[in-house]
């Protein structure tokens, strides 16, 4: 089940459709976030408009994400019936498009209790690295020390990708994974404005941690100003983990 699972989540990732059983009924799902994929389902379906769609999430925690508010009646409400076929209105948050209401201000969320759906969901979160296996990759170009890194990284963690295409510059890399040519490891703060535009989704690695290490170009035989030299001396410092 595993592996249905992780293809699954991957074609969701790429904007596409999946079919999923619930304790109910058989489901059609896509990224609630993006209006291109949201909008297949209603093709696919032959949906009318007006027909708004459930929101389908893991737990209460990820629903949050979606809820503009959350009152102390919906957090009882999940803690007695979910995971299970209660669905919780409330005012959506941004994230969701408006194809999903039906243009209305509020979205249904639900936590099915069918062990493959809720893992599915789940997965929506944060991922393993090995998630990564064997998926279509935008990467940068070869001679660039930051390809060197993501390849190390890769090869430690035992994953192997398929680099479709690659570049010297991040903003090609964003338009190739806007264009579904794949996915790419980037720093979260370069995507903020694609995410705020929804151009791009960030899906956080579990229990992973990348450092861009700093390079600095100076002339050889010149010396550097001693508050220069402390500044390097503290970069090359390992970062010290935080407290969870």
């Amino acid at each position: 089940m595993a592996g249905e699972v992780s293809q699954a989540v991957e074609i969701l990732n790429r904007g596409g459709l999946v079919a999923f059983p619930t304790e109910t009924v058989y489901g059609l799902g896509a990224d609630a976030t993006s209006v291109v994929a949201v909008e297949k389902i209603f093709l696919a379906k032959g949906r009318p408009g007006t027909n708004p769609l459930i929101v389908h999430v893991a737990d209460a925690a990820v629903a949050r994400r979606y809820a503009r508010s959350w009152p102390e009646a919906a957090t009882k409400l999940a803690e007695r019936f979910w995971p299970g076929p209660l669905t919780l209105v409330l005012p959506k948050a941004e994230a969701i498009v408006s194809r999903v209401t039906a243009g209305r201000d509020t979205v249904g969320l639900r936590a099915p209790d069918h062990p493959l759906a809720k893992k599915a969901a789940a997965m929506r979160g944060p991922i393993p690295i090995e998630e990564l296996n064997g998926v279509d990759f935008v990467g940068f170009d070869e001679e660039l020390p930051i390809r060197s890194d993501v390849d190390r990284f890769l090869k430690e963690k035992g994953v192997e990708v398929n680099v479709t295409v690659h570049f010297d510059n991040i903003q090609m890399i964003k338009e190739a994974v806007a264009h579904r040519v794949g996915v790419s490891i980037m720093p979260h703060r370069v995507m903020r404005d694609d995410i705020r535009q929804k151009r791009l989704t960030a899906i956080r690695l579990a229990g992973t941690s990348l450092y861009r290490p700093l390079g600095i170009i100076h002339r050889k035989t010149k010396r550097f100003q001693p508050v220069a030299q402390a500044f390097l001396d503290l970069l090359c410092e390992k970062p010290v983990p935080e407290a969870a």
